[in-house]
Order: C-alpha cells, then structure tokens, then sequence
C-alpha cells in the first residue's frame, strides 16, 4: 500500500486501486478470527470508510509476528495522513 498526496493505492488481487483523501470519510479497526480455527488469535485488518458509508477493507500484507508491530503503526499514522492531505485539497 502506497500513500501519497494523491491519496491510497493498493493492489487487491486482479488490479491496483487508488482512494482519494476526500473520499475517505475515516478508517476503522476491524478484528477478524483467524482462518485456522487451531489459532485462537485476532488478526486487526483497517478500513477506510467513504463518505458514501462503504466500507473497503484494505489489504495486509503476510507478515512474522515480529513484522506486525511495525504495520500496527503505519496503519495508526493513515488518520493523520489523510487529515493532512484532505486539507492541502480543499485549499487549493
């Protein structure tokens, strides 16, 4: 996942998207079971919430449970990005 001015870009499974800072109303913390019902963990996925109220799930890279740290906080930085970003747009 890239961000930039521009806003998100990500690649899902067929193709890249791009979200654009004023489409995004938010993001959220999403805890999901873990696929392996041997695990007993929660995995946290983030979602961006459009201002139309979709909600779009984006995308977690595989990650060693010494890399998960290092996403937690690039996703806890997504907030402040798009506040940034969002207020550049509308003063332009």
């Amino acid at each position: 996942m890239q961000a930039g001015p521009a806003g998100l870009r990500f690649r899902t499974l067929l193709r890249w998207r791009r979200l654009e800072w004023t489409e995004i109303a938010g993001f959220e913390d999403l805890q999901v079971d873990s696929n392996d019902p041997r695990l007993r963990s929660i995995n946290l996925r983030v979602a961006a919430r459009l201002r139309d109220g979709t909600l779009v799930v984006l995308p977690v890279p595989y990650l060693a449970a010494e890399e998960s740290r290092t996403f937690h906080e690039e996703a806890a930085r997504l907030p402040a990005l798009r506040r940034g970003y969002a207020d550049d747009a509308s003063a332009a």
